[in-house]
C-alpha cells in the first residue's frame, strides 16, 4: 500500500485495521478452541458410558450395590455435564465478544467524524451543565466530554437504530442495504438473549427481527446457540459491516481523498485474499466495484476488479473470474496492469511479452510484485515465466530481496 499522507485518513485507517484484526484474533481463537470442546464433550460422554456398560449398570439400584462406582459415576457425570456446559458457553462467548469489538468500533467511528466535521456537535442533543462548564474550563475537554455523551448516547441503542444515528451523522446517507443486513439484525438480537436470557428466545428478539423484514425460524421459549457454522458466518457479516461503515463514512467526509481512501479498502481485500478469506474479500470488492462508490481515477478502479476476479478464481469459481474481467474495458490500460489481466485469464505467452515490454524499471510491475503478488501465485509455477523474469532484471528467481531490515521486527 502506497504511503497515507492525510491524517484523517491515517487514523480511519489505523480505527479499521485495529477492528479487523481484533476480530481476527477471536475468530482465530474460536477455530483453536471448537474442535477441543467438541472432542472434551465426546470423550467426557463416551467415559461415562463405557463405565456403565462395563459394570452392568442399568438402573440406580445397580450402582448403588457398589458405593466405589456411586463415587467414579459422579465424577464422571459431572466432567461430561460441565464439557457440554463449555462446549455451549465458550462459542457464546467468542460470539459475543466480536459483537462488542463492533460496538466500540461504532463508538470510534462515531469519535472519528465529530472530530473531522465539528460543527456536527452544533446538530446533536448534547448538553453540558453549568457547573462542568466552569469546573473545566478548557475548550477541548469540553469538546470531548460531548462528543463521549453523544457516543454514550447511541451506544445505548439498538444496533438498527445505531445504523440510524450513523446515516444522519453522514448526511443521511444510506448505510443499511446489505445483502446480509437481515443476518446483522438476527445476530445483534442474539447477542442481547446470550447476554441477558442465557439465549432463551424472547418477543422483543422475534420482534425486532420482524420490523427488519427477517424471517425467524424459532418461537419464544426456544433455546439458541452458536455452532462452528453459524460463527464463521457471524465473523463474515461484522468483518464486512465495519470496513463497510467505515469505507462510507469516509467517502462521505473526506471526498478529497477518495484516492487514498481506495487504498486503504484496496489493502484490507488484498490481505483478506493473502488470508485466504476469500468469501470476505469477494463481498468487500462487490462493494468496491458497485456503481454507487465513487473512485479518484480508473487505476483504482481496474485494482478492485483485479482482486475481484482473482478472489473469485482462488476460490475455485474461474468461470466468475472470467465473466468479471470480460465485464471490464481493459482496452486503455498499459502493460503494467495487462500483465496482471493475463495472469488470472492463464494467458502465459502475453504474460511473457508483457513482461518484457514493461521491462525492469515499472513502479508498478516491480520485482517484489512478479514474486510475491497473489495475482501470479499459478504463473510462479511455470518455468517460462521464472526465466523472462531473469531476463527481465538479471537476476535469479529465488533471489529478490522482499523487504528491508528496517520494515520488520522479530519480536
Amino acid at each position: 500500500m502506497d504511503p497515507i499522507t492525510d491524517t484523517r485518513v491515517q487514523e480511519l485507517y489505523f480505527i479499521t485495521d485495529e477492528y479487523v484484526n481484533a476480530i481476527s484474533s477471536i475468530n482465530e481463537a474460536f477455530n483453536d478452541n471448537y474442535d477441543i470442546l467438541q472432542h472434551n464433550k465426546e470423550k467426557s460422554t463416551k467415559e461415562l458410558a463405557t463405565f456403565l456398560k462395563k459394570n452392568n449398570i442399568g438402573t440406580i439400584e445397580d450402582l448403588r450395590k457398589v458405593p466405589a462406582n456411586v463415587k467414579k459415576w459422579k465424577n464422571l457425570k459431572k466432567i461430561k455435564e460441565r464439557s457440554i456446559m463449555a462446549s455451549e458457553l465458550l462459542p457464546q462467548s467468542f460470539f459475543v465478544s466480536i459483537v462488542s469489538k463492533y460496538d466500540v468500533l461504532i463508538g470510534q467511528l462515531i469519535k472519528f467524524i465529530y472530530r473531522v466535521d465539528a460543527k456536527k456537535l452544533y446538530e446533536s442533543d448534547s448538553a453540558i451543565s453549568y457547573r462542568e462548564l466552569f469546573k473545566i474550563n478548557d475548550l477541548n475537554k469540553i469538546k470531548e466530554l460531548l462528543i463521549d455523551s453523544r457516543i454514550d448516547t447511541i451506544l445505548r441503542k439498538s444496533h438498527t437504530e445505531q445504523i440510524k444515528d450513523l446515516s444522519k451523522l453522514v448526511d443521511g446517507t444510506t448505510l443499511s442495504k446489505v445483502s446480509f443486513w437481515c443476518e446483522f439484525v438476527e445476530m445483534t438480537q442474539r447477542r442481547n438473549l446470550f447476554v441477558h436470557s442465557k439465549g432463551i428466545v424472547s418477543s422483543q428478539y422475534i420482534a425486532e427481527c420482524q420490523k427488519e423484514k427477517c424471517k425467524v425460524a424459532v418461537g419464544i421459549g426456544s433455546t439458541l446457540s452458536v455452532d462452528d457454522i453459524y460463527f464463521k458466518r457471524a465473523y463474515f457479516v461484522f468483518y464486512c459491516m465495519g470496513v463497510m461503515l467505515s469505507q462510507v463514512i469516509a467517502r462521505e467526509l473526506l471526498n478529497d481523498s477518495i484516492n487514498e481512501i481506495d487504498s486503504v479498502l484496496n489493502n484490507i481485500i488484498y490481505e483478506a485474499i493473502c488470508e485466504n478469506k476469500y468469501d470476505i474479500a469477494i463481498e468487500l470488492s462487490a462493494f468496491a466495484t458497485a456503481k454507487e462508490t465513487k473512485h479518484a481515477s480508473r487505476l483504482d478502479e481496474v485494482y478492485f476488479v483485479l482482486n475481484y476476479a482473482q478472489a473469485h478464481k482462488w476460490s475455485g469459481n474461474e468461470e466468475k473470474c472470467m465473466e468479471i474481467l470480460k465485464s471490464y474495458d481493459f482496452s486503455a490500460m498499459t502493460n503494467d496492469i495487462l500483465v496482471a489481466k493475463y495472469a488470472l485469464e492463464n494467458d502465459e505467452d502475453n504474460v511473457v511479452s508483457s513482461m518484457k515490454l514493461i521491462g525492469n524499471s515499472s513502479r508498478i510491475m516491480t520485482e517484489e510484485a512478479y514474486v510475491t503478488w497473489e495475482i501470479f501465485r499459478e504463473m510462479r509455477k511455470r518455468k517460462k515465466y521464472r526465466e523472462t523474469f531473469e531476463e527481465v532484471f538479471q537476476r535469479p528467481f529465488n533471489d529478490v530481496p522482499i523487504i528491508d531490515d528496517k520494515d520488520i521486527s522479530l519480536e
